[in-house]
């Protein structure tokens, strides 16, 4: 049933915001799911070895990060194609979810509690990719309090950018 907004009161609105916004995350955490289902059932145990050493064949890769299963490799463009995206952006999203099922389980379970919006989730699972698995746990420890929306976008990536960087010093001061 779609809401006529010009018959909502000023005591209405809010309530219809209210439905909208748990509405907007519930798919959200419904998509993400959906994406973890189908990397699941696109595993490394999909592709046939044999074939896969030749050049141009499907093989298995690792999308996320570290401690992250294996997905065949043409999979996240099938994905892509079915939600009007392109194959990167396939690829990342089922990369932000491997991240964030198996690396952050804070900020995982706070997704599907509707607590934690998937774009600050997958923010996070972005940024800590190329952490390692205990590196990246610090991370999801120090600020999935703070990915509620909470702070401002800005203090939040800064708050992401610090963790990260007192998660692994050397490789910050490197990158300096």
């Amino acid at each position: 049933m779609t809401v006529q907004l010009a018959d909502l009161s000023e005591h209405e609105l809010p309530d219809e915001v209210d439905v909208l916004r748990r509405t907007q995350l519930e798919t959200g955490v419904q998509l993400l799911r959906l994406v973890a289902e189908f990397a699941r059932q696109h595993g490394e145990g999909t592709v046939d070895p044999v074939p896969a050493r030749r050049p141009g064949r499907q093989r298995a890769v690792q999308l996320g990060g570290e401690g992250t299963p294996l997905v065949a490799e043409f999979a996240p463009a099938v994905l892509a194609a079915w939600l009007g995206l392109s194959s990167y952006a396939g690829g990342r999203l089922v990369a932000d979810v491997l991240d964030l099922e198996y690396r952050l389980p804070v900020h995982w379970a706070r997704v599907q509690a509707l607590e934690v919006s998937e774009g600050h989730a997958r923010f996070v699972a972005r940024k800590t990719r190329h952490l390692t698995t205990e590196e990246a746990a610090y991370v999801d420890a120090r600020v999935a309090q703070s990915a509620d929306g909470r702070l401002s976008w800005s203090r939040f990536e800064a708050l992401v950018e610090a963790s990260i960087i007192a998660a692994d010093p050397e490789t910050a001061a490197a990158r300096e």
